[in-house]
């Protein structure tokens, strides 16, 4: 809250201070425009708040510091090179000196998609090349920790929620898309044709 102090002397001069106290946290809230979902991010940025004045923020041990002020921003462009790929810190200061800090992860990895040979085990399996037709069962791996959704296209519909390894057999176009949790996307196409060439119109 804030308090009036009054200093009289002796002789009646008089000195008044206002002074403020304040032991709320700022506050720190990621941009809508961010792309990611909390706490991974492969785009971010921060709206920071104070009901008194931010003063400056620190991100991995870097000081920036700030017009005091009730709101500044920390925007994408003018930290991304601050960032690190993996777990990133910020931290808000306030002009009472209250701290309020955030964690968050930083990537900007895609996942990465191979398409297989359809095997039982993992290990061994014949990579394939996308773009191509082939006439047997495929399987595609997933080599991301943080998949966020794997959606598989069968002739352009939606066919299911696809889990790494699974086999893929029926005779269609296929489209793999592949989304971690910040928002990063790979897709993978290719297709299965299992049936014989067939020869018409031939005349003996």
């Amino acid at each position: 809250g804030k308090y009036l102090v009054k200093l009289t002397d002796k002789a009646g001069n008089e000195v008044t201070y206002t002074l403020v106290v304040d032991r709320t946290l700022p506050e720190i809230t990621v941009k809508d425009e961010s792309i990611g979902t909390d706490p991974y991010y492969s785009r971010i940025g921060f709206k920071l708040h104070d009901n008194n004045a931010v003063v400056k923020y620190i991100l991995n041990g870097t000081e920036k510091t700030c017009t005091p002020n009730n709101y500044s921003d920390a925007n994408y462009v003018n930290i991304k090179n601050l960032l690190v790929e993996g777990e990133n810190t910020i931290t808000l200061v306030d002009i009472a000196g209250n701290e309020a800090t955030k964690t968050f992860i930083y990537d900007t990895t895609a996942p990465v998609l191979t398409l297989c040979k359809y095997e039982n085990e993992y290990t061994g399996r014949t990579v394939l090349e996308p773009n191509k037709f082939y006439n047997y069962s495929v399987a595609v791996i997933i080599d991301e920790a943080n998949l966020d959704t794997s959606i598989l296209l069968a002739d352009d519909k939606t066919t299911e929620d696809y889990i790494s390894g699974n086999e893929i057999g029926d005779c269609k176009d296929y489209k793999l898309t592949v989304t971690d949790k910040a928002g990063n996307v790979s897709e993978i196409e290719f297709g299965i044709d299992k049936d014989d060439p067939k020869i018409e119109g031939v005349v003996q």
